[in-house]
């Protein structure tokens, strides 16, 4: 953190590398959440219908949003696909690898 000058400063709220690991953090939660997402509706099409006419993208839309934020919200206590499996809590106390 920078010194107080009176002035908030983007330094006061996260340093750059900071800020770089909850970047490459959110990056890979959004995909992994993107990813849970996809295969969250594949499987809700192929066991709640016998044809593509008898969908309910309804029920399917609902899976795959549910199931992405359920990621994210798993994703907070840390992301594989991120450097060192790091979690947000790492991140904001600066100790993760550079």
């Amino acid at each position: 953190m920078a010194v107080n000058d009176g002035h908030l400063d983007k330094d006061d709220i996260l340093s750059g590398s900071e800020a770089e690991g909850l970047t490459l953090w959110g990056k890979a939660a959004i995909i992994r959440a993107i990813k849970t997402a996809a295969q969250s509706a594949v499987a809700a099409i192929g066991t709640t219908a016998a044809t593509i006419g008898n969908v309910d993208w309804r029920i399917i839309g609902g899976t795959a949003a549910l199931a992405a934020v359920l990621s994210l919200l798993t994703s907070v206590a840390g992301v594989p696909e991120a450097e060192n499996g790091e979690n947000v809590a790492v991140i904001a106390k600066g100790k993760h690898a550079a």
